[in-house]
């Protein structure tokens, strides 16, 4: 039996068509989070045949070209930086914004905020702490270029037509039917299918999938120039470029120099905001709210993009901001513009894009090569880890539109107000949170709560330990820890629990320890960090890491400081281990710096 869904078939397997073939996984989309996934998924499984099906001819022409620092560990696992570098992109090492124009503009590179200092212990030496500014035709064909040479099928001009369910498992998707220009319509069987197909969401829509949509901008229109003027206060140079967002009264502009003398050039919007005129007068209206951009764009011709020989025109795209109900299950995941897109305030897309689809890589690569992780919690956990990723952008770009009319230092208010757990909210100083979200640090259990909405938590316990041994009084204030005072817990009891979470030092999903206090009727989650293996980069030492926390919290009795856990310690795991010891030393001090544990001085005097 054929029943129509949206516009498309939606099919039972064993219906007839003209090529039926097998795969062990379908990508559905060769765009960045397409492209990513496929290649990490033959990086892990070189004897899997892996199938991208794009419906275009690369290279062709897409909006969103800013990227951030945290997609380059995922960049330099599918091995393309070099070619990035290659490719004649700006560099992009920081950002401009301007509130409003009675307010002085914030301006900085990645370079002078944590950003650093996360990369130094936790990615590959040798990663750029830069970005690129990128043209996304050439940017996605060379991420097309090396998903063909690592092995992946990849079939351009090849559009996905409907979906193919198991008929002894009627929710699970088994695969897809596909009209190829030019020849014969087929279907591509597969033990798993990603959604990478974007906006368009075409699986999601075949399987009814809901969304979720959030009242911001919600129209975007754009424009490319040729022969602009590089203003080095704003936007820097070719070399250590940067992004300029401007607040205009209609809502806010981009200004994001794509070439040496291309740029691209934006305006975010609502629907309502353009009724009585066409897109191309609000566009030049709110040019002249702008005039750093007006002033750069003196001079400079407008042009169409590079894959049209149509007349130079105002570019729209509308209906945004949002997220589907589901983002996996049976024999599928979504990824990308697919799964969810965020306001591009804050240039969110690409590093959702990358970091998301090594996610969804490892995710299927845990279903196929690790039966003792049951498959629902992988699922469950992709599904937790993307909203949280997505919660936390989504509450920066909430800020920007409500709280336009506030300076930067409401910004790191309005980030603790909305945490989850504010006893774990880190004290960086405004312009270092600001810098180390803007750079993108949210998207793995490592970091994945830096972005206001959840700061602390997961991402905050490893940030303290893999920050440099050295104090940083600069970056991260904490509390001295005097080693001999006894430490006082400020919770009532605890119980062990464990979630899911992957990330891109990984190829697999991993079960993780994590503890929740209770203190006077308040539950605190807390999630200690994992070691990592010195021996195998693939490998995280996670029985060791929990066995560390539970022995650590069961000689914290209130009468013992941190030397003589630490001596307690040694008996427990026969005799010195300098991993065991950092490692519980470090889980202590952290324990200090979001208030469960207390010196017995500071104790006391609270008392009195």
């Amino acid at each position: 039996m054929i029943s129509r869904v949206a516009g498309a078939t939606r099919h039972r397997l064993g219906m007839e068509s003209n090529v039926s073939e097998s795969a062990d996984a379908v990508v559905v989309g060769g765009g960045p989070a397409g492209c990513t996934t496929a290649i990490l998924l033959k990086r892990y499984n070189p004897a899997a045949h892996i199938v991208v099906l794009e419906k275009d001819l690369f290279p062709r022409h897409h909006v969103g070209e800013s990227t951030l620092p945290d997609a380059n560990a995922v960049l330099h696992k599918i091995g393309v930086i070099d070619a990035l570098n290659r490719a004649g992109f700006p560099i992009k090492c920081g950002l401009t914004y301007k509130w409003r124009h009675d307010r002085p503009m914030f301006t900085d590179l990645f370079s002078k905020g944590v950003h650093p200092n996360l990369q130094e212990r936790t990615y590959p030496r040798g990663l750029p702490d830069h970005s690129w500014q990128v043209e996304r035709g050439k940017y996605d064909e060379i991420l097309l270029r090396r998903a063909r040479e690592v092995g992946v099928d990849v079939r351009e001009q090849t559009q996905v037509v409907g979906a193919l369910f198991d008929p002894d498992e009627p929710e699970r998707l088994a695969g897809v039917r596909y009209e190829r220009r030019g020849q014969a319509a087929g279907e591509l069987h597969a033990r798993h299918i990603v959604d990478a197909s974007g906006q368009a969401r075409a699986l999601s829509r075949w399987l009814r999938l809901g969304i979720d949509k959030f009242p911001l901008g919600d129209t975007a229109l754009y424009r490319y120039y040729e022969g602009f003027r590089w203003n080095a206060d704003l936007i820097g140079s070719f070399f250590d470029g940067k992004i300029f967002f401007a607040s205009v009264p209609r809502g806010w502009m981009w200004f994001i120099p794509i070439g040496e003398h291309t740029a691209s050039v934006g305006l975010v919007t609502r629907k309502s905001f353009l009724a009585g005129g066409t897109p191309a007068q609000a566009f030049d209206e709110e040019v002249e709210h702008a005039p750093e951009i007006a002033d750069m764009l003196s001079g400079a011709a407008q042009v169409s993009h590079a894959y049209t020989d149509e007349p130079a025109q105002t570019y729209v795209v509308q209906d945004w901001t949002y997220r589907n109900e589901r983002l996996a299950g049976p024999g599928w995941y979504l990824v990308g513009d697919a799964a969810a897109f965020v306001d591009p305030i804050l240039s969110s897309g690409l590093n959702l894009a990358h970091n998301c689809a090594l996610l969804v890589a490892n995710a299927i690569n845990t279903e196929w090569n690790c039966p003792d992780v049951p498959v629902a919690a992988v699922r469950e956990g992709y599904e937790g880890l993307y909203r949280e990723i997505y919660s936390s952008f989504l509450s920066m770009a909430t800020w920007w539109y409500e709280r336009r009319d506030t300076n930067i230092s409401d910004w790191w208010k309005e980030a603790a107000k909305q945490a989850r757990n504010r006893s774990t909210v880190v004290n960086l100083s405004d312009r270092e949170v600001f810098l180390a979200f803007t750079a993108g640090y949210v998207t793995d259990f490592r970091f994945f709560n830096i972005g206001a909405g959840g700061f602390g938590a997961q991402g905050l316990n490893y940030i303290f330990d893999n920050l440099p041994d050295q104090p940083i009084q600069e970056k991260l204030h904490r509390p001295d820890m005097d080693v001999d005072s006894p430490l006082v817990p400020r919770f009532d009891r605890y119980e062990l629990g464990a979630y899911y979470g992957s990330h891109v030092g990984t190829d697999r999903w991993w079960r993780l320890p994590s503890v929740t206090f209770e203190c006077e009727g308040r539950r605190v989650p807390f999630y200690p960090s994992i070691l990592e293996s010195e021996d195998d980069d693939e490998l995280l030492l996670v029985d060791l890491s929990e066995s560390i926390v539970v022995r650590t919290l069961a000689h914290l009795d209130g009468k013992r400081g941190a030397n003589q856990v630490a001596r307690a310690l040694q008996q427990d795991f026969g005799g010195f281990d300098q991993r065991v010891h950092r490692s519980a030393m470090k889980l202590m001090h952290n324990l200090l710096t979001v208030k469960l544990l207390e010196p017995a001085a500071r104790t006391a005097a609270d008392a009195k």
